[in-house]
């Protein structure tokens, strides 16, 4: 059964040996631009964002850790039946996966973890249909779905690395049936702009899928794309197949 995800936000935290220090060259070379739209820096932390790939595009790090974040973007005005998101997925992590695949060939310093963590979302209007998706998506659920409320599900299935031997891959999922309230325009014939609250539901699945921190030395730099890439079909798997025991 096929399921048409909605990508809420894109993640992938690189964790290094050092402190990571980021510069306007950093920025060059994951985005392409000469600069950002905002460059915040303080406490710490130091972050590059524009308005990109369908939301908010951001470069970030503070100690040993870097971040590069996709996210939705704030709207003035919402349209209708809108759920915050930064496109369909997986078209959403092809546009991600253009930058950041190329950035990681060149890092100016050394990454021991890597975590890639999406959020999708996939939209239903009903709770029972929500809840029968969800059964559908997770093994480990064996109850009713007519009976189920307030489920909250977060599982780690580990595996062995394809990309390096030895290294082991923590394949975290959390799935959940959320509510949404949306507006939606109503015609009733006699106001010209008339909107009226409904409700929805929608599965939301976030995954963690990171590299074990057992592992305490530096990746050889040739791994990390491989590494990345694996961690990205597993995500993919899961937004395919549900819960992968």
């Amino acid at each position: 059964m096929a399921f048409d995800w909605t990508c809420e936000s894109i993640r992938l935290s690189l964790f290094s040996s050092q402190t990571v220090k980021l510069s306007a060259q950093s920025w060059t070379a994951l985005t392409g631009q000469e600069e950002p739209e905002q460059e915040q820096k303080g406490g710490g932390r130091h972050v590059f964002a524009s308005t990109m790939l369908g939301g908010q595009f951001n470069l970030g790090a503070i100690a040993n850790r870097c971040d590069i974040i996709l996210s939705p973007v704030t709207l003035t005005e919402v349209p209708e039946d809108y759920i915050p998101a930064v496109g369909q997925w997986p078209s959403a992590l092809e546009g991600f996966q253009a930058h950041v695949a190329p950035f990681l060939e060149q890092l100016s310093f050394p990454v021991m973890r890597m975590a890639f963590a999406p959020v999708l979302v996939l939209p239903l209007k009903e709770r029972l249909d929500a809840y029968k998706a969800l059964v559908s998506l997770v093994k480990s659920i064996r109850q009713s779905p007519e009976n189920m409320r307030d489920v909250l599900l977060r599982i780690n299935w580990p595996q062995n690395s394809t990309a390096v031997d030895g290294l082991t891959l923590n394949r975290i999922t959390t799935w959940s049936v959320q509510q949404y309230q949306i507006q939606m325009f109503v015609s009733d014939g006699n106001s010209p702009a008339a909107f009226a609250n409904e409700l929805t539901y929608g599965v939301r699945l976030e995954l963690d899928h990171n590299t074990d921190q057992k592992h305490a030395s530096p990746f050889d730099v040739s791994r990390l794309v491989p590494i990345y890439k694996e961690l990205t079909n597993l995500a993919l798997q899961n937004a395919t197949e549900g819960e992968i025991l």
